[in-house]
């Protein structure tokens, strides 16, 4: 069980040229309220003295946590990273750290908390406030810069600048949940994950946003909670992937790419009902819900069934569609009474 007892919870931090943040970012989580955590922390082959920083604050480290796994490699990017880091976790929670943020002391402790108490969810998350390259406490205005003034400031935290811009309050069910996760990823940073809600998921080098589609395999299957408070603190510096529009867009696009495809290797009657019911309402929207099986359905379109594909026809194309497709066919007559082909 480790110091303190309670549920083992794995921090992962992958490392890249966060050589002036990464022990402030450690310091962290050496701080932390609940006492149980192991710590993984992989510099990915960074240029400057960021595995330095990360040697240096060893001795503590392993000092204050019950197992503790340093590793420097080569330049292997963020998904074959984290992958590598969840191969090694052993904890029941998973709480996945940036090397340049910083978690307030009583982040995990509160986010288990919740898990613990209401197992039907999978992620807690809290707000985020916003820092400095300096670690200095700021606020964002219209365009996103940073301000100090908080009667200048048009977004106070992180949460607050989500919910305004996603236009919907993380207090609703709406959070979390599979439709606003396809727009658009709205998860803070800093959240606490169930290790069983990473079964079936890797992370993959053809979704660069990386957060976004692990929020997306979650979304599937679990709920997830947002608490008000702020348990951690975003940095915005000059080096963040954000800000550069024309990169994050192209990361959105293939990052969507990758979840229809995904999406048509899933078997829907194990996601949430309000999953199924999405895909079935979307269904011109989300191409994977008309494409799970292209080759069948190419064949259904050959043989003459178009249009209104409804239950009396089951029957005359049992023999030619695989039985997962007639599984989905039939959750689709069940939840919309018939079939457009």
């Amino acid at each position: 069980m480790g110091i303190g007892g309670g549920p083992l919870v794995s921090v992962l931090m992958p490392a890249y040229n966060h050589e002036k943040y990464v022990q402030d970012a450690i310091q962290s989580i050496i701080g932390q309220t609940y006492g149980n955590i192991e710590l993984l922390v992989v510099n990915d082959g960074s240029s400057d003295a960021t595995w330095q920083r990360i040697t240096d604050m060893e001795a503590a480290c392993r000092e204050r946590f019950p197992r503790v796994v340093l590793w420097n490699q080569c330049n292997m990017g963020t998904c074959r990273t984290q992958n590598g880091l969840l191969d090694n976790a052993r904890g029941d929670y998973v709480y996945l750290m940036a090397s340049d943020d910083v978690a307030l002391p009583h982040a995990i402790e509160r986010e288990l908390a919740f898990l613990e108490g209401n197992p039907e969810y999978a992620l807690c998350v809290g707000d985020s406030a916003f820092i400095d390259g300096n670690g200095t406490e700021c606020y964002w205005d219209r365009k996103c810069t940073a301000v100090y003034d908080k009667g200048k400031a048009e977004y106070l935290t992180w949460g607050d600048y989500l919910q305004r811009s996603r236009g919907f309050s993380f207090a609703t069910d709406r959070f979390g949940s599979y439709g606003e996760l396809r727009r658009i990823n709205h998860i803070p940073n800093g959240y606490l994950v169930r290790k069983e809600a990473f079964r079936g998921f890797r992370y993959s080098g053809k979704a660069p946003l990386e957060d976004w589609s692990l929020m997306l395999h979650i979304a599937k299957y679990h709920r997830m909670k947002y608490l008000g408070e702020i348990l951690f603190m975003y940095r915005w510096h000059g080096t963040n992937t954000v800000k550069d529009t024309t990169r994050i867009r192209f990361m959105e696009n293939a990052t969507r790419r990758h979840e229809e495809e995904v999406l048509g290797k899933t078997d829907l009657e194990k996601a949430l009902p309000e999953v199924r019911e999405y895909i079935e309402r979307n269904s011109e929207e989300v191409p994977s819900a008309r494409g799970l099986f292209p080759s069948a359905y190419r064949r259904l379109k050959l043989l003459g069934y178009s249009g209104i594909f409804s239950a009396t026809q089951l029957p005359a194309v049992a023999s030619i569609v695989p039985k997962r497709l007639m599984n989905r066919l039939l959750l689709k007559i069940f939840y919309l009474g018939d079939f457009r082909i």
